[in-house]
């Protein structure tokens, strides 16, 4: 005999939904709920945070509710409109809209859903709903780090109050779930009351499914016989340093150039910037992808070589979500040292960890996916190890944190 139905509102602004490209562990999450018996209600938005663009769908999957709460659009990821967009704006209509919903058993409040914390609250007390977070994102400090003169100034005292929002969060949580080791160090120091909530760690980790482009020829971007493809996958924003990289290129040997081409995917307000030193650098291997939809995506992952990312010293992430796309893609690594992830690709031997900015290591870095013994000595180490990071693997960890939540 099957359980009592119970209700569990998702509430995530920032996921990609079917057929879209982007971050996709939501609806990794959904598909597994149904089967826990939960009656899951996902409250999202029109407009795509991967894609930058406002939604046209038609939902096939039965087993969840979806809600595309009203949105404006946003190019930045740290911008004002962002903040208003997807936490102002979605918190306000959240809570309008959700007037006229069955109160749920469960809320899961994922990423930095901050503003919400107050009714989350009320629903604790009067409905007596568990709750459960999930830290993905450290915001409002990303902001902070990532600004510069006046505009700091104006973000640090903006943050006190997502400051105290997320404190009430942390204060009403009943289970916890962080996307990394470092995120959780980071909270338990600032809100130390978390320290004995119950918690795990699921690293961000998408879908890769690349049987659904077992017959998919793409027009756009096709590999020669000789060619070497190394991908850059990210915003082209504050965050993110693929200017340190393009400055490595010339840097790198005659033969090993000439076979190199590099797909940086993405958009965001430094790209006339990047353009601009590509130019002015002669390079003629570097192809600006803009915004990919999922099959160019996944076709560029399966035939890529080796994959990169580099991250400025102020960025607080940890454990991006393009390595894990790597990861699982089986790709060797050239990156930044960006804590957790980097000590896995450090510790197997799963490519090269550039400590410092240095244009030269970098160069030398790429040469070595050149030589074959060393590519294939990486590349075997990937393949040992991506079954551990995989969608499935972190997906399972969240669904079975989630039945025992409900038990």
């Amino acid at each position: 005999m099957r359980n009592k139905v119970k209700r569990l509102w998702y509430l995530c602004p920032w996921d990609a939904i079917e057929n879209e490209a982007g971050f996709d562990r939501s609806l990794s999450i959904l598909k597994n709920l149904n089967d826990l018996n939960l009656e899951v209600t996902w409250w999202n938005t029109s407009f795509s945070h991967a894609e930058k663009k406002f939604r046209e769908t038609n939902k096939n999957d039965d087993s969840y509710d979806l809600i595309l709460l009203p949105a404006i659009r946003y190019i930045s990821n740290t911008s004002f409109k962002r903040l208003i967009s997807s936490v102002l704006l979605y918190a306000f209509f959240f809570q309008i809209k959700s007037i006229f919903k069955k109160k749920p058993d469960l809320i899961f409040l994922s990423g930095p859903v901050l503003f919400v914390s107050v009714y989350t609250l009320f629903l604790k007390l009067f409905f007596r709903t568990k709750v459960i977070v999930e830290l993905r994102d450290l915001w409002p400090e990303g902001s902070v780090n990532q600004s510069t003169g006046l505009r700091k100034v104006l973000y640090f005292i903006i943050s006190i109050i997502p400051h105290l929002s997320r404190a009430l969060t942390f204060m009403i949580s009943d289970y916890i779930i962080f996307l990394n080791e470092n995120f959780k160090n980071y909270a338990i120091k600032r809100y130390s009351f978390i320290k004995n909530t119950p918690s795990i760690i699921a690293y961000p980790s998408p879908i890769i499914d690349f049987s659904s482009i077992k017959n998919y020829n793409s027009n756009e971007f096709k590999k020669g016989d000789n060619d070497v493809w190394a991908i850059f996958s990210g915003t082209l924003g504050g965050s993110q340093n693929q200017e340190l990289f393009i400055k490595s290129i010339p840097h790198i040997k005659k033969e090993n150039r000439e076979k190199l081409k590099i797909f940086i995917s993405g958009d965001g307000s430094n790209k006339f910037r990047l353009e601009e030193i590509v130019k002015k650098l002669k390079l003629t291997n570097i192809v600006f992808t803009g915004y990919l939809n999922k099959k160019d995506y996944l076709h560029i992952l399966k035939n890529a070589d080796f994959g990169v990312s580099f991250y400025q010293s102020h960025s607080p992430v940890s454990f991006p979500t393009k390595i894990m796309d790597y990861l699982n893609s089986g790709l060797p690594i050239i990156m930044s040292n960006s804590e957790d992830a980097a000590k896995v690709v450090s510790q197997n031997n799963c490519g090269s960890v550039i400590d410092k900015d240095d244009i030269y290591k970098i160069a030398n870095a790429i040469d070595l996916m050149f030589v074959k013994k060393k590519y294939n000595f990486y590349k075997l180490n990937v393949e040992k190890i991506k079954s551990n990071f995989s969608s499935t693997d972190q997906v399972s960890k969240i669904s079975k944190f989630i039945k025992d939540c409900t038990d």
